[in-house]
């Protein structure tokens, strides 16, 4: 009777710590597979790890071994001939009656062959739900706190402990870096909670989350939310002319209100439309008031002024739009160029060719104003 029990005993073992006997092979290697088993004999509700090993040779041929645990193919670790894997069980909330199992082992040689085989070891995992009672402590900078699961002491369901995951810092990530002349930019990231500082975890670094990092990056210095016709090299008169644009907006159900501005660099040297308006009184004050080019139709005609510019300097002449979503812009480099002085020659020519008139024309209006003023004075 002692026998049976001690036989019936050994069966039961059987599934959770074995050896095996397997050859495997791929077309160039054989490999021998032995004593697969699991560290474990059983499992409960507790977090925990299971290790699940195999020594396999001849080892100086393989490139990798995974182990499929419930469905899923996990790499193994190697020490020798020693292939093994810590398989790791969460904390299990509600009743289970079922086995972890090893069922298949792949080797990956050297000469990018593939061998399997199929150990079929088992741990069982027997959970009793219950009411757990949890309490936490504080997160720690390594981002785990420890877990107090107090269990109502029905079967299996004893209380544990166990480390879980936590935030301990969150970063704030702003963009403090901006486009250079160059269309160039050194993309900087700043974390005003500081966190990277505080752990020294790599999850709460710049890196883990932005490939641009303190990286240099193309990017677009002008604007260019919507199309405008313009000259690149526009000719202004020593005097003073306007320099007028046509832009499209993309959509043209919307009001817009937009100005233009010229830039030097960073400063603003010029911004349009200006009005000029004069205030009541004894003596007229001039006042100057501002205004929108109002787009009609998804189209707008801002201008330009001569006023604080240079010619062959560059320039960026920009329109702004804005509307109840936000603002549009466009932005160009422009170099303005003196008009031509072949204008004022042939001006010239023309004063020339009709000075005859002009003169004879200026006599006849001085004597026509002579005779209205005497006969005015005779009345």
């Amino acid at each position: 009777m002692n026998k049976l029990i001690l036989a019936m005993l050994i069966l039961t073992l059987i599934p959770i710590v074995y050896g095996i006997q397997v050859n495997s092979s791929t077309e160039i290697y054989s490999f021998n597979v032995a004593n697969c088993q699991a560290d474990t004999a059983s499992l409960g509700c507790a977090d925990a790890y299971v290790r699940f090993n195999c020594s396999i040779d001849n080892y100086a041929y393989i490139d990798y071994v995974d182990y499929r645990i419930l469905g899923v193919d996990y790499p193994t670790q190697r020490q020798n001939d020693n292939f093994y894997l810590d398989w790791h069980k969460g904390v299990t909330t509600i009743t289970t009656n079922t086995t972890i199992t090893f069922d298949r082992g792949t080797i990956h040689d050297v000469g990018a062959g593939v061998s399997l085989f199929f150990p079929g070891v088992s741990v069982p995992l027997n959970c009793h739900a219950c009411n757990y009672n949890i309490s936490y402590d504080a997160c720690q900078t390594d981002d785990t706190r420890l877990a107090h699961y107090v269990g109502d002491g029905m079967g299996n369901c004893t209380s544990f402990n166990s480390t879980e995951s936590c935030d301990y810092c969150t970063p704030n990530w702003q963009i403090n870096s901006t486009c250079d002349t160059n269309n160039t930019e050194f993309r900087q990231y700043t974390d005003p909670n500081n966190c990277f500082a505080i752990t020294g975890l790599s999850t709460d670094s710049c890196s883990y989350t932005f490939a641009d990092c303190d990286t240099p990056i193309s990017c677009s210095y002008l604007k260019s939310d919507m199309t405008c016709d313009y000259d690149i090299n526009p000719l202004i008169n020593i005097v003073g002319n306007k320099i007028d644009w046509k832009c499209t907006i993309p959509n043209s159900s919307i009001n817009y209100n937009c100005i233009s501005y010229v830039k030097q660099g960073t400063d603003t040297i010029q911004t349009n439309p200006q009005q000029k308006t004069y205030s009541s009184g004894v003596v007229p004050v001039q006042q100057e008031t501002r205004e929108f080019f109002t787009a009609t139709n998804g189209l707008v005609n801002p201008y330009f002024t001569t006023e604080n510019l240079k010619p062959d300097i560059q320039y960026i002449f920009g329109v702004e739009c804005s509307y109840p979503g936000g603002t549009l812009k466009s932005e160009h480099y422009v170099t303005p160029l003196y008009r031509s002085l072949e204008d004022v020659a042939y001006r010239g020519v023309w004063l020339k060719d009709n000075i005859g008139f002009i003169v004879g024309g200026a006599i006849a209006f001085i004597v026509i104003v002579g005779l209205i003023i005497v006969l005015w004075s005779w009345r």
